[in-house]
């Protein structure tokens, strides 16, 4: 997200009464382009940040991951779920029973994350159409490095367990003997070392936790 343009938030549901119930949310925030939809816009049309079911999330998430990457997940519903809601890749969860107060607290926070996700203080890049941009080069990203590498900047500074980013990549359990995220990490350290020197050492690994993204560059 660029700073002047128009959020567009598509607020999925097949509840005429919980839409009603939203709408004086979409006036109160005519700067945001607030879209009601029984299913996941899609196409050119696709919006910045999905509100959904979470049952939905959890049914069509690989499609989430791969066919709509880049579009933050605000997954609603029974408290029962959260836990495999964020591991399915949403950025936060509503649980039951919510209002349009704490609905409009979370998406102000998403825009707030994604207006300066990509800002760090050894260089700034952004991510678009699977392509990483900086002040000197535009290098082509695998689906499964972006994702990981989205994933590590929304909890940065903080260690995200191998089977949060392989389920992000896959949808289904991590295998302990799989190294497929270690792969995919060192692949990514590589392209970002290559464009951003200064971040060498910006990807962590903590031992019994996971991978880390940090603030500052740390030489190891």
């Amino acid at each position: 997200m660029t700073a002047g343009k128009t959020i567009k938030v598509n607020f999925v549901s097949k509840d005429p009464i919980l839409i009603e119930k939203l709408k004086p949310y979409k006036e109160r925030r005519a700067e945001l382009d607030i879209i009601f939809s029984e299913q996941p816009m899609a196409g050119e049309g696709k919006p910045d940040i999905f509100v959904l079911p979470v049952e939905m999330l959890l049914e069509h998430q690989v499609d989430l991951l791969y066919g709509q990457r880049g579009i933050s997940v605000i997954a609603y519903g029974p408290g029962r779920y959260l836990r495999r809601a964020f591991l399915s890749g949403c950025m936060d969860y509503l649980k039951s029973p919510w209002d349009s107060e704490e609905l409009e607290c979370r998406v102000d926070r998403i825009i707030e994350k994604q207006r300066q996700l990509f800002t760090f203080p050894w260089g700034d890049f952004t991510l678009r159409e699977g392509h990483l941009h900086c002040t000197t080069a535009k290098l082509g990203l695998s689906v499964q490095e972006r994702i990981i590498l989205k994933k590590l900047i929304l909890n940065r500074n903080q260690p995200v367990s191998r089977d949060v980013l392989y389920y992000a990549m896959w949808g289904k359990p991590y295998t302990k003997k799989s190294r497929v995220v270690d792969m995919h990490i060192s692949a990514l350290r590589r392209k970002l070392y290559s464009n951003l020197p200064h971040s060498k050492g910006c990807i962590t690994s903590i031992k019994g936790l996971g991978y880390m993204i940090s603030w500052t560059n740390q030489e190891k």
